[in-house]
C-alpha cells in the first residue's frame, strides 16, 4: 500500500511525515530529493519510482502533488491525503516562510526562485499566485476524487483535524503512538 500526501508545503507536511516515521512506517519526504529521482526515471525510461519502491508513504512531492491521477494509474490500490489549513494562514506562511515569499531559490523551478520565474515584483502579486494555484489544485482534487477515487481521499486539515482520522483512513497500517509532531511550525 502506498499513501500520498497531495497538499502544499507549509500545511503540515513534514509533521505528516514525522507522524508516520515515529510509528516505523516507511516515509521519504522531499528533503530526501525524491522529485529528482522522478525526473531523472522518467528521463531513463525506468519505472517512476525505481530506487524508492520501499517506501510507503511519499510527503512534500511537487511531482506527485502535480501528478496525483498519474499516480494513482501507477498504483492503483494507493490512497491521498491532501493536507490542509486555512487559506489565509496559508499564505501568511508562504510570504513569511522558508521561501520568504518567493525570493529563495527552488529546485524545481530551474534554480529559480518564484519570483524570477513568474516575473513577480511585489508580495501581493506573489500571494495571488499563491492563492490561484491553491485553487486550481483544490479544484483539480475535487474533479479527480469522486464516484469510486472518493474512498481514496483523506482531506486533513492540519489545524482542526486530530490523527485518528488518519489512523481510521488507512487500517492497513498499524499506529501506536497518535501524538501529531509540530514540525516548522515557526513558519
Amino acid at each position: 500500500m502506498k499513501v500520498f500526501q497531495i497538499g502544499f508545503p507549509k500545511c503540515g507536511t513534514k509533521s505528516i511525515a514525522k507522524f508516520f516515521s515515529i510509528n516505523g512506517i516507511r516515509s521519504i519526504s522531499w528533503k530526501k530529493k525524491q522529485d529528482s529521482i522522478f525526473y531523472s526515471n522518467l528521463k531513463s525510461g525506468v519505472h517512476l519510482f525505481k530506487g524508492i519502491e520501499n517506501y510507503s508513504v511519499f510527503t512534500d512531492s511537487e511531482f506527485i502533488r502535480n501528478e496525483f491521477s498519474l499516480i494513482d494509474q501507477i498504483y492503483p490500490n494507493s490512497k491521498f491525503i491532501y493536507n490542509i489549513r486555512p487559506l489565509n494562514q496559508w499564505l501568511n506562511s508562504r510570504l513569511n516562510g522558508k521561501y520568504a515569499g518567493g525570493i529563495q531559490p527552488i529546485d524545481a523551478l530551474y534554480n529559480k526562485t518564484y519570483r524570477e520565474y513568474y516575473s513577480i515584483t511585489s508580495d501581493h502579486q506573489f500571494l495571488e499566485l499563491c492563492k490561484y494555484e491553491w485553487l486550481y489544485h483544490k479544484s483539480r482534487i475535487e474533479r479527480y476524487f469522486v464516484g469510486k477515487n472518493a474512498t481514496k481521499l483523506l482531506i486533513f486539515d492540519i489545524e482542526n483535524d486530530s490523527t485518528k482520522k488518519i489512523v481510521d483512513f488507512l487500517p492497513e497500517f498499524t499506529f501506536t503512538n497518535l501524538k501529531f509532531p509540530k514540525e516548522n511550525t515557526s513558519r
